[in-house]
Protein backbone atom coordinates (compact mmCIF):
# COMPACT_ATOMS: atom_id res chain seq x y z
CA UNK A 1 0.00 0.00 0.00
CA UNK A 2 1.22 3.15 -0.83
CA UNK A 3 -0.43 6.67 1.74
CA UNK A 4 0.87 9.93 1.47
CA UNK A 5 0.86 12.97 -0.96
CA UNK A 6 4.67 12.98 -1.83
CA UNK A 7 4.67 8.73 -2.03
CA UNK A 8 2.23 8.79 -4.51
CA UNK A 9 2.97 11.39 -6.29
CA UNK A 10 6.79 10.22 -6.76
CA UNK A 11 5.78 6.79 -8.40
CA UNK A 12 3.54 8.65 -10.60
CA UNK A 13 5.72 11.18 -11.71
CA UNK A 14 6.37 10.58 -15.23
CA UNK A 15 10.48 11.97 -14.70
CA UNK A 16 10.74 8.84 -12.12
CA UNK A 17 8.64 5.88 -13.73
CA UNK A 18 11.46 5.80 -16.41
CA UNK A 19 13.33 4.10 -13.95
CA UNK A 20 10.79 1.77 -12.85
CA UNK A 21 11.00 -2.00 -14.76
CA UNK A 22 8.21 -3.27 -17.04
CA UNK A 23 6.83 -5.32 -14.26
CA UNK A 24 7.07 -2.69 -11.56
CA UNK A 25 5.23 0.55 -14.13
CA UNK A 26 2.48 -2.59 -14.56
CA UNK A 27 1.72 -3.04 -10.91
CA UNK A 28 1.45 0.42 -10.17
CA UNK A 29 -0.93 0.53 -13.01
CA UNK A 30 -2.66 -2.60 -11.44
CA UNK A 31 -2.80 -0.80 -8.11
CA UNK A 32 -4.32 2.42 -9.78
CA UNK A 33 -6.81 -0.06 -11.43
CA UNK A 34 -7.89 -1.48 -8.12
CA UNK A 35 -8.41 1.60 -6.68
CA UNK A 36 -10.58 2.93 -9.41
CA UNK A 37 -12.95 -0.21 -8.50
CA UNK A 38 -12.61 0.18 -5.10
CA UNK A 39 -13.41 4.47 -5.60
CA UNK A 40 -16.89 2.75 -7.40
CA UNK A 41 -17.56 0.05 -4.62
CA UNK A 42 -17.84 2.67 -1.99
CA UNK A 43 -21.33 3.51 -2.82
CA UNK A 44 -22.20 -0.03 -1.60
CA UNK A 45 -20.00 -0.38 1.48
CA UNK A 46 -17.56 1.36 3.61
CA UNK A 47 -14.49 2.02 2.59
CA UNK A 48 -12.56 0.94 5.70
CA UNK A 49 -14.41 -2.63 4.82
CA UNK A 50 -13.19 -2.01 1.15
CA UNK A 51 -9.80 -1.46 1.98
CA UNK A 52 -10.08 -4.54 3.86
CA UNK A 53 -11.80 -7.30 1.75
CA UNK A 54 -9.10 -5.93 -0.96
CA UNK A 55 -5.67 -7.32 1.13
CA UNK A 56 -7.63 -10.28 2.25
CA UNK A 57 -8.19 -11.33 -1.14
CA UNK A 58 -4.60 -10.58 -2.12
CA UNK A 59 -3.27 -12.17 1.52
CA UNK A 60 -5.01 -15.06 1.19
CA UNK A 61 -4.37 -15.40 -2.90
CA UNK A 62 -7.63 -15.57 -3.78
CA UNK A 63 -7.92 -17.01 -7.10
CA UNK A 64 -10.15 -14.27 -9.09
CA UNK A 65 -6.92 -12.22 -7.51
CA UNK A 66 -4.22 -14.55 -9.15
CA UNK A 67 -5.84 -14.90 -11.93
CA UNK A 68 -6.43 -10.90 -13.00
CA UNK A 69 -3.43 -10.47 -11.51
CA UNK A 70 -1.74 -12.95 -14.63
CA UNK A 71 -3.89 -11.53 -17.00
CA UNK A 72 -2.58 -8.12 -16.50
CA UNK A 73 1.26 -9.06 -16.05
CA UNK A 74 1.08 -10.96 -19.33
CA UNK A 75 -0.21 -7.11 -21.12
CA UNK A 76 3.58 -6.13 -20.49
CA UNK A 77 4.97 -5.03 -23.74
CA UNK A 78 8.76 -5.40 -22.82
CA UNK A 79 10.68 -2.23 -24.12
CA UNK A 80 14.12 -1.85 -24.99
CA UNK A 81 15.49 -1.45 -21.52
CA UNK A 82 17.09 2.19 -20.49
CA UNK A 83 20.29 1.55 -18.85
CA UNK A 84 21.26 5.18 -18.32
CA UNK A 85 20.63 5.49 -14.21
CA UNK A 86 23.71 2.63 -14.44
CA UNK A 87 26.19 4.26 -16.17
CA UNK A 88 25.59 7.33 -14.00
CA UNK A 89 25.98 4.63 -10.74
CA UNK A 90 28.87 3.63 -12.30
CA UNK A 91 30.31 6.83 -12.68
CA UNK A 92 29.23 8.27 -9.08
CA UNK A 93 31.04 5.03 -7.68
CA UNK A 94 34.54 5.64 -9.33
CA UNK A 95 33.86 9.76 -8.18
CA UNK A 96 33.72 8.24 -4.94
CA UNK A 97 36.48 5.92 -5.26
CA UNK A 98 38.57 8.85 -6.19
CA UNK A 99 37.67 11.13 -3.56
CA UNK A 100 38.31 8.82 -0.44
CA UNK A 101 41.86 8.43 -2.41
CA UNK A 102 42.37 12.01 -2.03
CA UNK A 103 42.39 12.08 -5.73
CA UNK A 104 39.82 15.14 -5.55
CA UNK A 105 40.48 16.67 -9.09
CA UNK A 106 39.75 13.23 -10.42
CA UNK A 107 36.66 13.20 -8.48
CA UNK A 108 35.11 16.63 -9.24
CA UNK A 109 35.92 15.88 -12.70
CA UNK A 110 34.15 12.40 -12.91
CA UNK A 111 30.96 14.43 -11.62
CA UNK A 112 30.95 17.05 -14.16
CA UNK A 113 30.90 14.29 -16.59
CA UNK A 114 27.16 13.33 -15.11
CA UNK A 115 26.83 16.99 -16.06
CA UNK A 116 27.68 16.99 -19.31
CA UNK A 117 26.40 13.88 -20.30
CA UNK A 118 23.04 13.53 -18.90
CA UNK A 119 22.27 16.60 -17.24
CA UNK A 120 21.15 19.05 -19.93
CA UNK A 121 17.84 18.81 -19.75
CA UNK A 122 17.21 18.90 -16.44
CA UNK A 123 18.26 21.74 -14.07
CA UNK A 124 17.36 20.35 -11.10
CA UNK A 125 19.56 17.41 -11.77
CA UNK A 126 22.49 19.42 -12.56
CA UNK A 127 21.96 21.76 -9.48
CA UNK A 128 22.24 18.00 -7.37
CA UNK A 129 25.71 17.38 -9.05
CA UNK A 130 26.74 21.00 -8.93
CA UNK A 131 27.05 20.15 -5.26
CA UNK A 132 28.70 17.29 -5.32
CA UNK A 133 31.17 18.91 -7.32
CA UNK A 134 30.95 20.93 -4.42
CA UNK A 135 31.63 18.62 -2.04
CA UNK A 136 34.74 17.02 -3.94
CA UNK A 137 36.39 20.09 -4.08
CA UNK A 138 35.70 21.14 -0.83
CA UNK A 139 39.49 20.20 0.61
CA UNK A 140 41.23 21.89 -2.27
CA UNK A 141 39.47 25.12 -2.66
CA UNK A 142 36.61 26.77 0.32
CA UNK A 143 36.55 29.28 -1.83
CA UNK A 144 35.69 27.49 -4.97
CA UNK A 145 33.15 25.04 -3.29
CA UNK A 146 31.39 27.66 -2.19
CA UNK A 147 30.84 29.46 -5.73
CA UNK A 148 30.10 25.77 -6.49
CA UNK A 149 27.14 25.65 -3.95
CA UNK A 150 26.02 29.17 -5.18
CA UNK A 151 25.45 27.81 -8.71
CA UNK A 152 24.34 24.72 -7.06
CA UNK A 153 21.41 26.58 -5.62
CA UNK A 154 20.32 28.95 -8.19
CA UNK A 155 19.43 25.75 -10.05
CA UNK A 156 18.13 23.88 -7.50
CA UNK A 157 16.87 25.98 -4.12
CA UNK A 158 16.25 22.66 -2.10
CA UNK A 159 19.77 22.35 -2.09
CA UNK A 160 21.80 23.14 0.67
CA UNK A 161 22.61 27.24 0.70
CA UNK A 162 25.93 28.50 -0.09
CA UNK A 163 28.12 29.85 3.12
CA UNK A 164 28.01 33.07 1.51
CA UNK A 165 27.43 34.92 -1.87
CA UNK A 166 24.10 33.47 -2.31
CA UNK A 167 22.18 35.41 -4.99
CA UNK A 168 18.62 36.33 -4.83
CA UNK A 169 16.25 37.29 -8.09
CA UNK A 170 13.08 38.35 -8.62
CA UNK A 171 11.01 35.37 -9.39
CA UNK A 172 8.86 36.28 -13.16
CA UNK A 173 6.66 34.17 -15.15
CA UNK A 174 7.67 33.84 -18.34
CA UNK A 175 5.91 33.08 -21.44
CA UNK A 176 2.26 32.93 -21.68
CA UNK A 177 0.33 31.52 -18.51
CA UNK A 178 -2.37 29.40 -20.00
CA UNK A 179 0.73 27.64 -22.31
CA UNK A 180 3.05 26.98 -18.84
CA UNK A 181 -0.30 25.21 -17.60
CA UNK A 182 -0.67 23.54 -20.37
CA UNK A 183 2.99 22.02 -20.89
CA UNK A 184 2.64 20.90 -17.04
CA UNK A 185 -0.39 19.19 -17.70
CA UNK A 186 0.41 17.50 -20.45
CA UNK A 187 3.80 15.85 -18.86
CA UNK A 188 1.39 13.33 -16.77
CA UNK A 189 -0.09 10.02 -18.73
CA UNK A 190 -3.16 10.03 -16.77
CA UNK A 191 -5.36 11.90 -14.46
CA UNK A 192 -4.50 10.30 -11.08
CA UNK A 193 -0.95 10.97 -11.80
CA UNK A 194 -1.98 15.01 -12.38
CA UNK A 195 -4.20 14.78 -9.01
CA UNK A 196 -1.39 12.83 -7.07
CA UNK A 197 1.15 15.91 -7.90
CA UNK A 198 -1.07 18.31 -7.14
CA UNK A 199 -2.15 16.64 -3.83
CA UNK A 200 1.41 16.79 -2.89
CA UNK A 201 2.21 20.13 -3.82
CA UNK A 202 -1.15 21.56 -1.89
CA UNK A 203 0.19 19.17 1.12
CA UNK A 204 4.06 20.74 1.09
CA UNK A 205 2.21 24.35 1.00
CA UNK A 206 -0.02 23.75 4.27
CA UNK A 207 2.92 22.27 5.84
CA UNK A 208 4.84 25.80 5.37
CA UNK A 209 2.03 27.71 6.38
CA UNK A 210 1.59 25.43 9.85
CA UNK A 211 5.33 25.76 10.28
CA UNK A 212 5.23 29.85 9.80
CA UNK A 213 2.23 29.74 12.51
Amino acid sequence: MLTGGRLVSAVKNPRFKKFFSSQTQQQIDIGVEVTKYAVEDTKKKESKQIVVDAMNQMLSRDEGWKSFYRFKMNEIDEKKRDDTILDILEIERNAEIAFAQGNYPRAKDQIYNIINQYCKDDILEKGYYQQEMARMTYPMSKVDSNKLQISAHRDNNTLLRPKDGMIFKKLSVEGKRIERIKEFIQQFDDYSGLKAQLESTLGSLNLIRMLKI
